[in-house]
């Protein structure tokens, strides 16, 4: 009796196709659902880094237009300024008077050992030096100097106003000078 007849063997082989179907549908389901949540992780990954990237620009922005205003502030009180030094300039370019900057200039040439107390000019053309040296041999070159033809053309009159000696050594003087007009 070799020969036995199996009637269950077709049913066996038909559970054992399904079984190994669900157990393909099983892992793939489990792959798709491990896919599926890298990928989401992924996309909230890139949309968290979005939006940190959006505010970060937000608040460069921000400072951008902040600054911006600032300047736009400096610029208009710069505008009213230059305006008004040019103002300023055309009055004084009408004014008739002394050239303030070349006298500032020769002044500053003259008067390298002599420490400038006081430089007044008054709208008349008067000038008035007030100051301290050493001595008088100083005081002598200066007035020399300020007696040379090339000064000529900057001072009508120059009058030596007052020499004072000081208790600690050295002297005070006023010089009155008459600007050419």
């Amino acid at each position: 009796m070799k020969n036995e007849i199996d009637f269950l063997k077709g049913s066996r082989g038909e559970k054992e196709k399904r079984l190994k179907l669900l157990r393909m549908v099983k892992t793939g389901s489990i792959l798709f659902l491990l896919f599926y949540c890298l990928l989401a992780a992924a996309f909230f990954s890139y949309n968290f880094y979005l939006q940190t990237q959006a505010q970060k620009i937000t608040k460069e922005s921000t400072l951008k237009k902040n600054k911006i205003e600032s300047l736009k502030e400096i610029e208009t009180l710069q505008i009213a300024l230059k305006q008004r030094l040019s103002t300023l300039d055309k009055f004084f370019a009408a004014q008739k008077g002394p050239n303030f900057p070349t006298l500032l200039d020769y002044f500053d040439q003259l008067t390298q050992e002599i420490i400038v107390r006081e430089l007044s000019i008054g709208s008349d053309g008067k000038i008035t030096l007030a100051g301290e040296l050493s001595d008088t041999f100083v005081l002598e070159s200066f007035l020399e100097r300020l007696n040379q033809p090339e000064t000529s053309k900057f001072f009508s009159t120059v009058t030596l106003s007052s020499l004072d000696k000081k208790e600690t050594g050295g002297y005070s003087f006023i010089i009155l000078l008459e600007a050419k007009i």
